[in-house]
């Protein structure tokens, strides 16, 4: 990123990022500045600043010429470049999104006319969680600058997943996350369902909770009824970074969670005759940081936008995301499956972790499938296993034929071609530092087949 975008200045949080950053300096293009945050004022010299300097930098500055800001800001346009957001890269190519003023303020504004909260003005100092990282267009918009512009406390998780301790220790009103964590929430929940305890998911969530959002990827239709039976719906939406990110959303008073909701107005959507979402508006990026070619090949000249995923609306106009156009699977017999919906089907059960299906041009459907950790090292401790390694565990064959029948339970109503013939499980789950997730959780399809290819093709072996 920084020998694509060729800062000027760039920002680290600690001496631990500022050592990453100085390792590569000779080796990228241009010249920058470094601030730390960590430090005191003229700790560091003249190669590297600290935050302190900075701010004492800046206040000499106001103090010499008290309309410096204003008349800074006077000078910006509603079309001028106001974010480069790298995307998530799920194919490995990180591209820099260019959005601008007119992006952000479109979509905060849009999205609050079109998600009205219930119950908003009845709120004393209304408090948010923001889960994601500020890289993340989704946590930018739709958390931290819609949540200024609605007066909210917004409150920053430590990470995702510390996700649901913050939320004990913020009660926040609002909170919106990726599929994943509301997955979890709802994996740790059910267990204590059978009482009939409809409260449980708000205490889990500090006992505030009034709306809950989901973007980043698709939420299981399970996982939203789950939701809505507990009295807590989740309204779903959808974009992308290229989007700034918003597309659709649903709202309370329309709200369908197996979608992603109603286009949001202002924005045009259109399916394309293969089956390929077009959106075109205000929320539409200028196009990738000084890269014509990949810009032409998803913005045509009429301003639509391929977003590369697939779907298709509904007779009241809500949008069912139907998969990644990239990652459909097409099986030796012509069948097209889309992995996500069966992978977040998997992920429901609390033993799995995570799931990544395969079969492309196979006679059927294999998957690597990550075991929860706690969620088996107590099953061993209930059947005379306690004191083994979760490797270990995960190579017993009374541990497979386990996950045999709860992958035939979680799947007992999908088609014979959806469903996963042989598995293996994987001790060591998915991981960023391997490049295999996004920030978002979404897998890295092409780079998790280069690291299992051994291990799918012996699936495939008689």
């Amino acid at each position: 990123m920084l020998a694509d975008c060729t800062p000027s200045l760039v920002f680290v949080s600690n001496s631990t990022q500022k050592a990453k950053v100085r390792s590569v300096r000779a080796n990228l293009p241009g010249v920058f500045s470094l601030c730390c945050f960590e430090g005191a004022a003229g700790d560091e010299g003249a190669e590297i600043e600290t935050l302190a300097a900075l701010e004492e930098r800046g206040r000499a500055l106001l103090a010499a010429d008290p309309e410096y800001v204003r008349r800074r800001m006077k000078l910006i346009e509603p079309d001028d470049l106001a974010a480069i957001l790298y995307t998530s890269g799920t194919t490995g190519d990180l591209k820099g999104v260019m959005l601008t003023h007119r992006n952000f303020v479109f979509t905060v504004q849009a999205r609050s006319r079109y998600i009205t909260i219930p119950d908003i003005e009845n709120i004393e100092n209304p408090v948010a969680l923001l889960c994601l990282p500020l890289s993340h267009v989704y946590a930018r918009t739709c958390d931290l600058y819609a949540g200024l512009e609605a007066g909210r406390t917004v409150a920053l998780a430590e990470s995702m997943e510390r996700a649901l301790q913050n939320c004990r220790e913020t009660r926040p009103h609002f909170l919106s996350s990726v599929p994943r964590l509301y997955e979890k929430m709802a994996s740790v929940a059910r267990p204590q369902w059978g009482a009939g305890d409809r409260d449980v998911l708000s205490r889990l969530l500090g006992g505030r909770i009034r709306y809950c959002g989901c973007g980043g990827g698709a939420l299981g239709a399970d996982v939203a009824r789950f939701f809505e039976e507990a009295g807590l719906p989740i309204y779903q939406g959808y974009g992308l970074t290229e989007t700034s990110p918003t597309i659709s959303a649903n709202s309370p008073g329309h709200n369908k969670p197996w979608t992603a909701g109603r286009p949001v107005p202002g924005i045009e959507v259109k399916i394309a005759a293969d089956g390929e979402i077009l959106t075109r508006g205000p929320h539409v990026m200028r196009g990738y940081w000084a890269n014509d070619g990949a810009t032409a090949e998803v913005l045509d000249s009429e301003g639509w936008l391929r977003t590369g995923d697939l779907g298709k609306l509904d007779e009241d106009g809500f949008l069912e995301i139907l998969g990644r156009k990239k990652d459909l699977i097409i099986t030796a017999y012509g069948k097209n499956i889309a992995p996500q919906p069966i992978e977040n089907q998997l992920c429901l059960d609390p033993l799995i972790e995570q799931a990544f299906v395969y079969g492309d041009n196979k006679p059927f459907l294999t998957a690597l499938i990550i075991p929860a950790e706690a969620a088996l090292q107590e099953w061993a401790g209930l059947h005379d296993l306690a004191g083994m390694s979760h490797a270990d565990l995960a190579a017993l064959d009374a541990v497979h034929s386990l996950f045999r029948e709860r992958i035939d339970r979680a799947q007992i109503d999908s088609a014979p071609y959806e469903r996963i013939r042989r598995f293996i499980l994987l001790p060591d789950p998915f991981t960023m530092a391997k490049e295999e997730i996004t920030i978002t959780a979404k897998l890295r399809r092409h780079t998790i087949c280069n690291h299992y290819k051994d291990v799918l093709e012996e699936l495939y072996r008689a």
